[in-house]
């Protein structure tokens, strides 16, 4: 089976253009679901929770899910700047 010569570019290229594509899907679930609480931030629910202004397992796993996109954003932007 012969070798395929790729150019890195190319292969840059492809791969910034996925993590772009996957750092705006994250992206708009965080911002709907930071609407449906009307927060900024995780921190905002995690204080409402921990105030008893917001309960329910929903919230909690709304939280749960704020701080996992958060990170993977966050990490996202990392490789893109990199």
């Amino acid at each position: 089976m012969p070798m395929i010569n790729v150019d890195n570019k190319l292969i840059l290229k492809s791969m910034k253009k996925v993590f772009v594509e996957e750092l705006e899907e994250m992206e708009n679930e965080l911002r709907k679901l930071y609407a449906k609480y009307n927060i900024n931030s995780s921190k905002d629910l995690a204080f409402d929770i921990s105030e008893g202004f917001i309960t329910g397992e929903e919230a909690r796993n709304d939280l749960e899910r704020m701080k996992y996109l958060e990170e993977n954003i966050e990490r996202i932007r990392g490789y893109l700047r990199d």
